[in-house]
């Protein structure tokens, strides 16, 4: 077969790119159609899959919601602590791709929902945590874990992502004081530790920005003031709260 296919493709010169541009010639605008016919189809013969979608005015797909069997069981047995990443990326029509996570009982990750949305639509009020919430109104998550998206807070207990604020101390304390001193290596032992009890993790926060100096710094001052969002010492009385700690959980979901 790779002979034929070659032979052709030699022969011919373009015949794969005259095949392409026969099938773009085929879908033409109707791409999105032609996307939803496919999972109408689907939802007939699996009768739990779910899906929503939003257009806009121009009649262009915006926002793709979907949750199969799989998926809807998953949540309704480890649906307590939910992982939601609108940061996983995008594709050519600047889509975000904002799957939906939680543990389950082997401490594996596993997929309640996924959406693909438009960059534009993904604040939880209008895109993709409002349509979780249409699936799975009747059971809401506990706690969501996000990357500092402040309007969840009116709907679950809300926790920041902590790999994506540690991912920001070099940037907000400077590249200097991390490769040149243990503050790193002392600033991660105080914030990831799920064994401390609140007071214990304040006194050893101030501890850290007083031996380096860094009682000035705004984002560290803020980042304490929020630790309530982060930190596992406040979140020890939840199921799964020390466990699912940041977003990255997408990264190696299995449904």
């Amino acid at each position: 077969m790779l002979r034929v296919l070659g032979n052709l493709y030699d022969s011919g010169g373009n015949y794969f790119k005259n095949f392409q541009r026969d099938i773009k010639c085929y879908i033409g605008l109707r791409d999105a159609d032609l996307f939803i016919d496919r999972l109408e189809k689907l939802k007939a013969t699996q009768p739990q899959f779910y899906f929503a979608y939003d257009v806009d005015s121009q009649n262009r797909l915006t926002k793709f919601f979907w949750a199969d069997a799989t998926c809807i069981r998953n949540y309704s047995f480890f649906g307590d602590a939910v992982s939601f990443d609108p940061t996983y990326g995008t594709n050519k029509y600047d889509m975000v791709f904002t799957p939906f996570t939680g543990v389950n009982h082997h401490r594996k990750s596993v997929l309640f929902a996924g959406c693909l949305c438009y960059t534009r639509m993904t604040s939880p009020s209008n895109g993709p945590f409002k349509a979780f919430l249409d699936r799975h109104g009747t059971k809401e998550p506990r706690f969501m874990i996000t990357d500092q998206c402040p309007g969840i807070k009116k709907t679950a207990r809300h926790r920041y992502c902590m790999w994506h604020i540690t991912q920001k101390i070099t940037d907000k304390v400077g590249s200097a004081l991390c490769r040149d001193t243990d503050f790193l290596a002392r600033f991660n032992a105080v914030v990831w530790d799920p064994d401390m009890e609140p007071s214990e993790f304040e006194e050893k926060w101030q501890k850290v920005i007083s031996d380096f100096e860094l009682e000035d710094n705004d984002w560290l001052t803020t980042m304490f003031d929020d630790r309530h969002h982060w930190i596992p010492a406040y979140h020890r009385d939840l199921a799964l709260g020390c466990i699912l700690r940041t977003t990255q959980r997408s990264e190696s979901t299995n449904s």
